[in-house]
């Protein structure tokens, strides 16, 4: 006579066969149909076939048939080199009789949070069919892993991802492999208009919401640029077009519409602005477009919207020049002489100037390339002559890449988007499935809505680089700026003695038409500065009072007023190619060397100077009074009024091409007068006396 157990519960507990393989989906099990007891517990459709579990003591059983009066559980463990026969009986709902043949297979520890975590794998795999599954692995792990309990049966990780990538492949659509596909519509977004425009066998989809696409009607600058890195074939890149949303200083710019293309010539662009030009309203607020400088997009939206204003990112823009730097090989003197360094900072400096402005400039920087230079400037030069001075193509002239006055200079706040999408999609230089793109791309265009909301709240900015500074610190002693957006300054510290200034930039944004342009203006004030290092290229008026400065180096291209006071100055070197006007007055001053081709005007007074060289071919009028200076030196071709003023001359060299010794004759100078008592004609004779005695001892001798 057999002996039989009975066995009663009461508890629930949700409980699931623990195999790695995860074959189709599982019914959705709800608490209420979980049975559990200390001993025994039953889940319900939890088996690989969708069948009932029931698990005892680290031992899972299925269904084996059933009787008039219950049913009959065997062991779930049947392969070919174990086919355990254990078996358990149920009567009734809460009746279980366990059967006498042995289980020949060992149970499996903590089996209950095993099964936990296979249910919730299961489960996000069918809910999440484009979530990473290492991470819906990690999150089983995390929520229904004991702690401090080590578990001998789990899996390695790399066969739990398997297992959820094989679960959920079922439910993914497959990425379309030619062009000529259909899209499967039960696995794209419900909100996320998809519209294809076809232009011959090539096809564009285009994607957006209602409330991006009346975003995009309402913006007046739109921030275009693409991606490659997040699509595959027959794709070939996610073109996308932005706009910055503002609510008083808070702003912020998001993605409005997106487009997947297969081809990017000019047809291919203008039939996609076309779709959307159709989709928006008539009363568009669009004024101006950034994006970089590919031909076909440029003129595309020429055609299409003939009236915006077309600009480019400064930041394309450089990148295509220093791409030519390293072309020619110019790179390596970029980064070990000095003097090319400099050259080519100037050079790349070219969009932060009014567009009116660069043609001149260029040429001037143009004309200091002597004909013995390396073959690679020259190069470099006829390359930006032809491409961004005098092109004629797509509106690739100063007026369309020059960023001046403006706030926004580059497409970076999308380049910063695309490479976040990337990392969302986990495919970080791959490629994905397109409906997981999709995917991605709803979920990112749908927070704009959110997004919207905390910026009209003020809740959410674009953090802004400062356009106003004013510095007031009585103890400061070092100070390095660098801003190239700061438009307006004032500093004032009686105890600086460094500062160092470097703002490429530095100018106002532009005003109306009926009223005057802004200047760029600095003013510096502190009485006790030692050194100072000033550059910007497009500074025009420029204040600087200290009484004790010591060195003081400035260097701008385009600087055309400059006011220096200062008694005790020491070292000064001035370099700046189209300087108009400039008074220096410091009685202390013992060296100064000044570097400026077209200075037109200059007055310069210090009554201690020991040492001056001054270099400028086209100077025209030049007013210099400082009675101990001991050493000058002046070369200007074309200088047509010079006035010279100094008791206590020691040395003068004066060099013009047609000026002969002593002898004072250049058919360009209209005006001189040179005043100096120890350089009188009684000393002239003496040392005629002496030259020819000297040269007559000498001719004896011969």
């Amino acid at each position: 006579m057999s002996h039989h157990s009975a066995v009663s519960f009461q508890d629930q507990s949700p409980l699931q066969e623990y195999n790695v393989v995860l074959d189709d989906p599982v019914p959705e099990l709800e608490i209420d149909d979980i049975l559990e007891s200390p001993a025994i517990a039953i889940l319900r459709g939890a088996s690989q076939r969708g069948s009932d579990l029931l698990l005892q003591d680290g031992y899972t059983y299925v269904i084996d048939k059933n009787l008039k009066s219950g049913q009959r559980w065997r062991c779930s463990v049947r392969n070919k080199s174990i086919k355990c026969r254990a078996a358990i009986t149920q009567l009734h709902e809460d009746t279980f009789v366990c059967n006498p043949q042995p289980h020949t297979c060992n149970s499996k520890d903590c089996a209950e949070a095993l099964v936990k975590i296979r249910r919730h794998i299961r489960k996000e795999a069918k809910c999440r069919p484009y979530a990473s599954a290492s991470t819906i692995v990690k999150e089983g792990l995390q929520k229904h892993l004991p702690q401090n309990t080590p578990i001998a049966n789990l899996p390695k990780m790399d066969a739990l991802i398997r297992a959820t990538n094989k679960c959920r492949q079922k439910r993914r659509p497959k990425h379309p492999l030619e062009l000529q596909f259909e899209w499967v519509e039960e696995a794209l977004p419900k909100n996320f208009v998809q519209e294809d425009v076809r232009v011959g066998a090539y096809r564009h989809t285009i994607l957006f919401t209602e409330f991006g696409l009346q975003l995009a009607s309402q913006a007046r600058t739109w921030y275009v640029d693409a991606t490659f890195k997040s699509v595959q074939s027959p794709f070939k890149q996610l073109w996308g077009i932005h706009a910055f949303i503002a609510q008083n200083k808070c702003i912020k710019q998001v993605p409005l519409i997106q487009v997947l293309m297969t081809r990017r010539t000019i047809g291919d662009y203008s039939a996609v602005l076309e779709a959307i030009k159709a989709r928006l309203p008539a009363d568009v607020s669009l004024q101006s477009v950034m994006m970089d400088f590919e031909t076909a997009v440029w003129t595309s939206f020429g055609r299409i919207y003939p009236d915006l204003q077309l600009r480019g990112c400064s930041f394309h823009w450089t990148q295509a020049v220093w791409k030519r730097i390293q072309l020619y090989g110019l790179s390596i003197p970029y980064y070990k002489k000095k003097n090319t360094y400099k050259f080519l900072r100037q050079l790349l400096c070219l969009p932060f100037l009014p567009a009116e402005q660069i043609p001149e400039t260029f040429h001037h920087l143009h004309s200091l390339v002597l004909p013995n230079h390396s073959d690679g400037l020259h190069q470099l030069f006829a390359y930006m002559e032809s491409t961004w001075i005098s092109s004629r193509r797509a509106g690739f002239t100063p007026y369309q890449w020059s960023v001046f006055g403006q706030t926004v200079r580059t497409n970076n706040d999308v380049e910063g988007w695309h490479n976040n999408l990337n990392k969302l999609c986990e495919r970080v230089g791959a490629s994905c499935n397109v409906y997981e793109l999709i995917d991605v791309l709803y979920k990112e265009c749908s927070l704009v809505t959110v997004q919207h909301q905390l910026v009209a709240q003020e809740k959410l900015e674009k953090h802004q680089k400062a356009i106003h500074m004013k510095i007031s610190h009585p103890t400061l002693t070092h100070m390095k700026i660098s801003h190239p957006t700061l438009t307006h300054m004032k500093i004032s510290h009686p105890t600086l003695t460094h500062m160092k200034i470097s703002h490429p930039t530095r100018s106002p944004p532009p005003t109306p038409e009926d009223q005057p342009p802004h200047s760029h203006h600095m003013k510096i004030s502190h009485p006790t500065l030692t050194h100072m290092k000033i550059s910007h290229p497009t500074l025009t008026h420029m204040k600087i009072s200290h009484p004790t400065l010591t060195h003081m180096k400035i260097s701008h291209p385009t600087l055309t007023h400059m006011k220096i006071s200062h008694p005790t100055l020491t070292h000064m070197k001035i370099s700046h190619p189209t300087l108009i006007h400039m008074k220096i007055s410091h009685p202390a001053l013992t060296h100064m060397k000044i570097s400026h081709p077209t200075l037109i005007h200059m007055k310069i007074s210090h009554p201690a100077l020991t040492h001056m060289k001054i270099s400028h071919p086209t100077l025209t009028h030049m007013k210099i009074s400082h009675p101990t200076l001991i050493h000058m030196k002046i070369s200007h071709p074309a200088l047509t009024h010079m006035k010279i003023s100094h008791p206590t001359l020691t040395h003068m060299k004066i060099s013009h091409p047609t000026l002969i010794h002593m002898k004072i004759s250049h058919p360009t100078l209209t005006h001189m007068k040179i005043s100096h008592p120890k350089c009188s004609w009684g000393s002239v004779l003496v040392y005629c006396i002496v030259y020819w005695y000297i040269l007559h001892i000498y001719l004896q001798k011969e």
